[in-house]
Parts: structure tokens; sequence; C-alpha cells
């Protein structure tokens, strides 16, 4: 029997052998006839969570959408166009941070994580930050500072780094983070400092 060690979210090149050799069952009439064997059981577990995984996506990358574009107009009686360039209203910001449960908000900070390691630094940027903003006080704010700081220093936003480890010093001054952080502003030139 096939065991499963990860969700197939996490492992996309366990999902795609998989999905290969369901087609590969498939075409040789091996998984018809009625009868369910271990690995028809396995591929048809994995495409529910290959649904539900593309499901949770979707409403991730919604959220993530409204999290990062500025609203359009302001409600009232007398609605106004908001400036690109201002932020929203106190209302929107809270109902922005209802969007995402905990848990989906978690995935953002892990997505974030994942994006710094393979070298999309302004995808991880763009995670991080939507991450911290709906999740400010999580548990993991600390290590998301820290990210964010790392993928702004590694696509050489020196003086923006510089600002997120100062945020996280004084935020979380006992974070297992603090001194990397410190460090990371030693060594930053004088004029981001």
């Amino acid at each position: 029997m096939i065991r499963n060690r990860c969700r197939p979210a996490e492992c996309p090149d366990r999902l795609l052998a998989t999905m290969v050799l369901a087609g590969l069952l498939g075409m040789c009439g091996c998984a018809s006839g009625g009868s369910s064997s271990p690995v028809a059981d396995e591929i048809a577990g994995i495409r529910i969570g290959v649904d539900q995984a593309r499901a949770q996506q979707e409403r991730l990358h919604r959220a993530l959408e409204s999290l990062t574009a500025p609203p359009r107009v302001q409600a009232g009686p007398q609605a106004q166009a908001v400036p690109e360039d201002q932020p929203p209203t106190a209302p929107a910001r809270t109902a922005q941070r209802s969007a995402l449960n905990p848990a989906e908000a978690e995935v953002l900070y892990r997505q974030g994580y994942a994006l710094f390691h393979r070298g999309d630094y302004a995808a991880a940027e763009q995670a991080l930050r939507a991450y911290l903003q709906v999740r400010p006080a999580s548990p993991h704010a600390d290590q998301g500072l820290f990210w964010l700081g790392e993928s702004l220093l590694a696509a050489g936003k020196q003086s923006d780094a510089v600002q997120v480890f100062e945020t996280l010093l004084s935020r979380f001054p006992a974070s297992d983070r603090a001194p990397v952080a410190r460090d990371r502003i030693a060594a930053a030139p004088a004029p981001h400092r």
C-alpha cells in the first residue's frame, strides 16, 4: 500500500508522478473493471486533494489581490474616488484582515518562505507582506519579518531591509532571529542605516 508522506500540494513531483501513473493505468485498462485497488484509492484521494488545494489556492489568490489592490471608491452618501497612493480606510483594512482564516494566512507565510528559498524575492516579499498585514501578531510574525527582510536584502533593497529588521528588533527583541537582524543592520552600508 502506498503511504502519504506529504500532502499533494506540498509534493508536486509526487503528484505529477502519481497522475502519470493514473493515466498509464487508465490507458492499459488496469484501473477499470469496478474493483478498487490501493493504487486506485490513492489516486482518487490525490485527485480530491488536488481539487481542495486548487480551491484553497484560488481563495488565497483572491484574498492576496484584495490585500494588494487599493479600494477604488470610498463608501458613503457622497462616494469619492480614493487616490491610488492612499491606504485603505480602517474598516477596509479590517475587512481585508478578516478575509483569511488563520490557517490560510499561515499558508502565505509558508509560501513566502518557500519563494525566498527558490530565489523569487519579489514574490516572497509580496506574500510575506500580505501575511504580516493580515496576521501582524501571529506566532510567526517575527519569522515573517525576518524572511521579508532577507527577501528585501537579496533583492538589493537594503534601506527597506534595514527598516524591516529594525521593526523586528523593536517588536520582537527576544526573537531567535534578533541576533541575525542586528548583524544585518550592522553590515548595511551607512546610507542605508
